[in-house]
Protein backbone atom coordinates (compact mmCIF):
# COMPACT_ATOMS: atom_id res chain seq x y z
CA UNK A 1 0.00 0.00 0.00
CA UNK A 2 1.15 3.40 -0.63
CA UNK A 3 2.76 5.65 2.20
CA UNK A 4 0.65 8.39 3.37
CA UNK A 5 1.89 11.93 1.83
CA UNK A 6 2.58 14.99 3.89
CA UNK A 7 3.86 18.50 2.72
CA UNK A 8 6.49 20.04 4.59
CA UNK A 9 7.37 24.09 3.50
CA UNK A 10 10.58 25.56 5.16
CA UNK A 11 13.22 28.20 3.79
CA UNK A 12 16.05 26.93 6.04
CA UNK A 13 17.78 23.82 4.88
CA UNK A 14 18.46 22.60 7.70
CA UNK A 15 15.32 22.58 9.11
CA UNK A 16 13.54 21.18 6.33
CA UNK A 17 15.48 17.98 6.18
CA UNK A 18 15.46 17.45 9.75
CA UNK A 19 11.19 18.15 9.50
CA UNK A 20 11.54 15.40 6.42
CA UNK A 21 13.26 12.79 8.25
CA UNK A 22 11.12 12.82 11.35
CA UNK A 23 7.95 12.80 9.17
CA UNK A 24 9.76 10.27 7.33
CA UNK A 25 10.02 8.13 10.75
CA UNK A 26 6.32 8.48 11.52
CA UNK A 27 5.57 6.30 8.29
CA UNK A 28 4.95 8.91 5.33
CA UNK A 29 6.44 9.87 2.43
CA UNK A 30 7.19 13.62 1.86
CA UNK A 31 7.27 16.18 -0.38
CA UNK A 32 9.22 19.21 1.02
CA UNK A 33 9.71 23.15 -0.34
CA UNK A 34 12.32 25.68 0.91
CA UNK A 35 9.92 28.04 -0.92
CA UNK A 36 5.86 28.85 -0.17
CA UNK A 37 5.34 29.86 -3.53
CA UNK A 38 7.26 26.71 -5.37
CA UNK A 39 4.71 24.50 -2.43
CA UNK A 40 1.61 26.38 -4.12
CA UNK A 41 2.40 25.34 -7.72
CA UNK A 42 2.90 21.74 -6.72
CA UNK A 43 -0.36 22.15 -4.53
CA UNK A 44 -2.31 23.31 -8.09
CA UNK A 45 -1.32 20.16 -9.16
CA UNK A 46 -2.92 17.81 -6.93
CA UNK A 47 -6.27 15.69 -6.78
CA UNK A 48 -8.22 15.88 -3.19
CA UNK A 49 -6.79 13.76 -0.37
CA UNK A 50 -2.97 13.17 -2.77
CA UNK A 51 -1.93 14.83 0.73
CA UNK A 52 -2.47 14.16 4.34
CA UNK A 53 -1.55 17.39 6.11
CA UNK A 54 0.74 20.22 5.25
CA UNK A 55 3.56 21.50 8.07
CA UNK A 56 5.04 24.97 7.65
CA UNK A 57 7.16 27.48 9.08
CA UNK A 58 4.93 30.72 10.51
CA UNK A 59 8.19 33.15 8.90
CA UNK A 60 9.18 33.09 5.74
CA UNK A 61 10.81 35.80 3.36
CA UNK A 62 8.54 35.59 -0.16
CA UNK A 63 5.48 34.49 1.11
CA UNK A 64 5.02 34.33 5.00
CA UNK A 65 3.39 31.21 6.49
CA UNK A 66 -0.10 33.07 7.15
CA UNK A 67 0.00 34.17 3.50
CA UNK A 68 0.51 30.56 2.16
CA UNK A 69 -2.05 29.21 4.70
CA UNK A 70 -4.47 32.04 2.78
CA UNK A 71 -3.55 30.58 -0.49
CA UNK A 72 -3.91 27.33 0.56
CA UNK A 73 -7.54 27.79 2.24
CA UNK A 74 -8.13 29.22 -1.73
CA UNK A 75 -7.79 25.80 -3.25
CA UNK A 76 -10.62 23.36 -2.64
CA UNK A 77 -8.75 20.09 -2.63
CA UNK A 78 -6.23 20.79 -0.05
CA UNK A 79 -8.54 23.61 1.84
CA UNK A 80 -9.61 21.25 4.38
CA UNK A 81 -6.10 19.39 5.22
CA UNK A 82 -5.14 19.63 8.44
CA UNK A 83 -2.20 22.62 8.87
CA UNK A 84 0.87 22.63 11.41
CA UNK A 85 2.59 25.92 11.88
CA UNK A 86 6.03 25.44 13.28
CA UNK A 87 7.67 28.79 14.80
CA UNK A 88 10.02 29.63 17.21
CA UNK A 89 7.75 32.27 18.58
CA UNK A 90 6.27 31.77 21.83
CA UNK A 91 4.04 35.19 21.36
CA UNK A 92 0.31 35.00 22.23
CA UNK A 93 -0.88 36.72 18.99
CA UNK A 94 1.14 34.80 16.39
CA UNK A 95 -0.19 32.00 17.95
CA UNK A 96 -4.09 33.62 17.99
CA UNK A 97 -3.56 34.65 14.73
CA UNK A 98 -2.45 31.03 13.48
CA UNK A 99 -5.75 30.39 14.64
CA UNK A 100 -7.19 32.44 13.33
CA UNK A 101 -6.39 31.86 9.43
CA UNK A 102 -7.43 28.11 10.31
CA UNK A 103 -4.14 26.54 11.34
CA UNK A 104 -5.19 23.61 13.05
CA UNK A 105 -2.13 23.38 15.36
CA UNK A 106 1.38 24.56 15.97
CA UNK A 107 4.52 23.52 17.08
CA UNK A 108 7.72 25.14 18.87
CA UNK A 109 11.02 24.96 17.71
CA UNK A 110 13.48 23.72 18.57
CA UNK A 111 11.41 20.49 17.89
CA UNK A 112 11.23 17.82 20.52
CA UNK A 113 11.13 14.69 18.30
CA UNK A 114 9.12 11.89 19.86
CA UNK A 115 6.34 14.61 20.30
CA UNK A 116 6.60 16.55 16.71
CA UNK A 117 5.94 12.30 15.69
CA UNK A 118 3.27 11.54 17.96
CA UNK A 119 1.84 14.64 17.15
CA UNK A 120 1.83 14.25 13.01
CA UNK A 121 0.68 10.52 13.48
CA UNK A 122 -2.33 12.14 15.76
CA UNK A 123 -3.24 14.66 13.40
CA UNK A 124 -3.28 12.13 10.15
CA UNK A 125 -5.49 10.19 11.78
CA UNK A 126 -8.09 12.60 13.25
CA UNK A 127 -8.26 13.76 9.03
CA UNK A 128 -8.26 9.84 7.75
CA UNK A 129 -11.36 9.26 10.37
CA UNK A 130 -12.66 12.17 8.74
CA UNK A 131 -12.58 11.33 5.35
CA UNK A 132 -13.53 8.37 6.08
CA UNK A 133 -16.84 9.46 8.07
CA UNK A 134 -17.21 12.18 5.41
CA UNK A 135 -16.87 9.56 2.41
CA UNK A 136 -19.09 6.64 3.74
CA UNK A 137 -22.45 5.96 2.28
CA UNK A 138 -23.19 2.28 4.25
CA UNK A 139 -22.06 0.12 6.28
CA UNK A 140 -23.12 -2.78 8.17
CA UNK A 141 -23.10 -6.97 8.20
CA UNK A 142 -23.39 -9.26 5.44
CA UNK A 143 -26.02 -10.90 7.12
CA UNK A 144 -28.31 -8.12 8.12
CA UNK A 145 -28.17 -6.96 4.19
CA UNK A 146 -26.48 -9.08 1.74
CA UNK A 147 -24.41 -8.38 -1.43
CA UNK A 148 -27.32 -8.10 -3.68
CA UNK A 149 -28.78 -5.59 -1.70
CA UNK A 150 -25.37 -3.50 -1.29
CA UNK A 151 -24.51 -3.86 -5.39
CA UNK A 152 -28.13 -2.43 -6.01
CA UNK A 153 -27.60 0.48 -3.79
CA UNK A 154 -24.53 1.53 -5.85
CA UNK A 155 -25.92 1.26 -8.93
CA UNK A 156 -28.60 3.71 -7.47
CA UNK A 157 -26.03 6.04 -6.08
CA UNK A 158 -24.59 6.00 -9.57
CA UNK A 159 -21.50 5.25 -7.54
CA UNK A 160 -17.97 6.12 -8.32
CA UNK A 161 -15.98 3.97 -5.26
CA UNK A 162 -15.94 0.71 -3.88
CA UNK A 163 -17.73 -1.62 -1.14
CA UNK A 164 -14.95 -3.08 1.00
CA UNK A 165 -15.90 -6.61 2.70
CA UNK A 166 -13.83 -8.38 6.07
CA UNK A 167 -14.79 -11.70 6.07
CA UNK A 168 -14.44 -13.54 9.53
CA UNK A 169 -11.76 -15.81 7.84
CA UNK A 170 -9.68 -13.05 7.28
CA UNK A 171 -10.51 -12.45 3.58
CA UNK A 172 -10.87 -9.18 2.11
CA UNK A 173 -13.46 -8.68 -0.48
CA UNK A 174 -13.07 -5.39 -2.89
CA UNK A 175 -15.47 -4.18 -5.64
CA UNK A 176 -14.67 -1.26 -7.17
CA UNK A 177 -18.16 0.64 -9.00
CA UNK A 178 -17.39 3.16 -11.61
CA UNK A 179 -20.77 5.43 -12.33
CA UNK A 180 -22.81 2.42 -10.16
CA UNK A 181 -21.22 -0.14 -12.48
CA UNK A 182 -18.88 -2.72 -11.28
CA UNK A 183 -15.59 -2.22 -12.60
CA UNK A 184 -12.83 -4.29 -11.00
CA UNK A 185 -13.21 -7.10 -7.96
CA UNK A 186 -11.41 -9.37 -6.39
CA UNK A 187 -10.50 -11.13 -2.97
CA UNK A 188 -7.40 -11.36 -0.54
CA UNK A 189 -5.98 -12.75 2.26
CA UNK A 190 -4.62 -11.17 5.34
CA UNK A 191 -1.03 -10.42 3.87
CA UNK A 192 -2.92 -8.51 0.35
CA UNK A 193 -2.08 -11.71 -1.85
CA UNK A 194 -4.72 -11.96 -4.62
CA UNK A 195 -7.04 -15.10 -4.42
CA UNK A 196 -9.67 -14.55 -6.34
CA UNK A 197 -10.54 -11.83 -9.34
CA UNK A 198 -13.01 -11.01 -11.18
CA UNK A 199 -16.44 -13.20 -12.02
CA UNK A 200 -14.35 -15.50 -9.64
CA UNK A 201 -14.58 -13.60 -6.85
CA UNK A 202 -17.65 -11.94 -7.26
CA UNK A 203 -19.46 -15.70 -7.42
CA UNK A 204 -17.79 -16.31 -4.01
CA UNK A 205 -18.35 -13.15 -2.45
CA UNK A 206 -21.86 -13.85 -2.93
CA UNK A 207 -21.39 -17.21 -1.12
CA UNK A 208 -21.13 -15.07 2.40
CA UNK A 209 -23.22 -14.39 4.34
CA UNK A 210 -21.12 -13.39 7.24
CA UNK A 211 -18.40 -10.25 7.95
CA UNK A 212 -18.54 -6.62 7.95
CA UNK A 213 -18.94 -3.82 4.97
CA UNK A 214 -18.78 -0.46 3.91
CA UNK A 215 -19.60 1.22 1.10
CA UNK A 216 -17.70 4.51 0.24
CA UNK A 217 -16.84 6.83 -2.49
CA UNK A 218 -13.35 7.97 -3.97
CA UNK A 219 -10.67 5.74 -4.60
CA UNK A 220 -9.02 2.30 -2.57
CA UNK A 221 -5.74 5.05 -2.37
CA UNK A 222 -7.66 7.57 -0.75
CA UNK A 223 -7.65 5.00 2.55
Amino acid sequence: MQKKQIMVVDHDPAMLADVVELVNKAGFETVGYSSAQQALTHLDTLGKNALRMIVAEAVMPDVDGFGFLKEVKRRPAVKDLPFLFLTHAHDTSILINAFEHGAVDYFFKPLKKELFIAKIRSMVGAFDDHIKSTNTLLSGKLGNKPLDEIVAFCEHESLNGFVHISHPDNFQGVIVFIKGLPDLMYIQDKHGKKLFTETEAFEKMYEWNAGDFVVRRGSLSDY
